[in-house]
């Protein structure tokens, strides 16, 4: 088994909270923002293979190029979990160097949104899917960030569903019996402790 987790989701599905809440109740050594995103963390071995909302570097969302410098990378911080939100078409890479787990929120609990930004970050993907030919012609910004969900999410589902990655769904963790197989699935020695976290800390799925 991997020393490293990681929560693989898509930009605002909520992965702030659960992965804070995760990290609170486990302990784990936690990199709070995205380690893997030119953004976040802008050291050469991230900037030359990892995509984010950056005109110079939406491409490599949906055409990632990922090298193994950039995982020793992250071995060398020494941290234990992290949280990735542009990571849909990166899954194989990632599923092959941390013990995963998913986070997906439906389209209509993540927009609008409260945050202009967020539909830049979904503008990005949409971008970097129609430069691969996976995203149509669409005209005006709230039917591309629409298609950009979809993509993302059709895509991060059917590529956890072949590595056996467990998918959370959001608008569920409000129920205490889904909530504690969810704990189980995370990490079960501390199932008690996450499934307490979540449940105290819990965010309607329009907040």
């Amino acid at each position: 088994m991997s020393e490293s987790r990681l929560l693989l989701s898509l930009p605002s599905s909520g992965s702030d909270w659960l992965a804070g809440a995760v990290a609170r109740a486990t302990g784990w050594r936690y990199w709070e923002k995205e380690f893997f995103n030119p953004i976040c963390n802008p050291i050469p071995e991230i900037e030359d293979g990892f995509g984010c909302e950056m005109v110079s570097r939406y491409h490599f969302i949906a055409q990632p190029k990922p090298t193994e410098a950039a995982y020793q990378a992250w071995r060398k911080r020494g941290f234990e979990f992290n949280k990735e939100v542009f990571c849909a078409f990166n899954v194989p890479w990632f599923a092959d160097r941390f013990e995963c787990f998913a986070l997906i929120r439906r389209y209509e609990n993540t927009f609008p949104p409260k945050r202009a930004r967020v539909l830049s970050w979904y503008d990005a993907i949409w971008n970097s899917c129609r430069d691969l030919g996976l995203a149509t012609c669409a005209s005006s910004l709230t039917e591309r960030v629409k298609e950009a969900h979809e993509i993302a999410a059709s895509h991060l589902k059917n590529e956890c569903a072949k590595r056996s990655i467990f998918v959370i769904e959001y608008e569920r963790l409000c129920d205490k019996d889904y909530v504690e197989e969810v704990s189980q699935k995370i990490d079960n020695s501390k199932a008690n402790v996450i499934a307490k976290e979540i449940a105290d800390t819990w965010k309607n799925p329009n907040s």
